[in-house]
């Protein structure tokens, strides 16, 4: 899924978007969020603040990032998930967004 329609023009490169759009990408298929746009449009701007404070980053880097993040501000409920980050499997509680 392309980060472009989250992102104002001009403001990365075309590369820098395409290793954004890849974590993206990887992130949502971490997190299990699958077509909720509203989850989506969430890791996206976390993406892209991850990004703007540091450009050399690369797609696993954010994705893994962006996947830790999400996981540290979860709502206490009774549903488990499990992300595959960096090797091991994470435990956690589903999202608190919306």
């Amino acid at each position: 899924m392309p980060i472009r329609r989250y992102v104002e023009e001009g403001v990365f490169t075309p590369q820098t978007l395409e290793t954004m759009s890849k974590a993206l990408e990887g992130a949502i298929e971490a997190l299990g969020i699958g077509g909720d746009d509203r989850k989506r449009q969430a890791v996206a701007k976390l993406i892209i603040r991850l990004a703007q404070q540091d450009v050399s980053l690369d797609a696993s880097t954010l994705r893994d990032r962006a996947v830790a993040a999400s996981a540290a501000c979860l709502h206490a409920t009774s549903r488990q998930r499990q992300v595959h980050v960096m090797g091991s499997t994470v435990s956690y509680r589903q999202p608190w967004w919306p």
